[in-house]
């Protein structure tokens, strides 16, 4: 996320495709190995209803993060300021979820 909280109204939509991209492989890295951990960490017997609740818990937050995001942006009045606090308070939320 922090290739992103920087950016810039001068930025062309190559400068933030990559950095999309960048944060979109971060995740893939990242997803994958936690659900193997996590599916690792269980009974064999369990595997089917934990691999579930893994889905659900990440549709859901994929599901509610942009709309909470936007709600947030909007309460900032869709400043560029605002953005940047949005994109710094989910990077810190996403800091506090690895080490919990």
């Amino acid at each position: 996320m922090a290739v992103i909280a920087f950016f810039s109204p001068e930025w062309t939509i190559i400068d933030l495709l990559w950095r999309i991209a960048l944060v979109g492989v971060g995740v893939g890295l990242y997803a994958s190995s936690q659900t193997a951990m996590t599916l690792a960490a269980i009974p064999p017997h369990l595997a089917s209803t934990a691999s579930g609740a893994i889905s659900l818990f990440r549709h859901s937050a994929i599901g509610m993060a942009p709309s909470l995001a936007a709600l947030a942006w909007g309460l900032a009045g869709y400043s560029l300021g605002g953005v940047r606090a949005v994109i710094a308070g989910v990077a810190a939320i996403g800091v506090l979820g690895l080490h919990c």
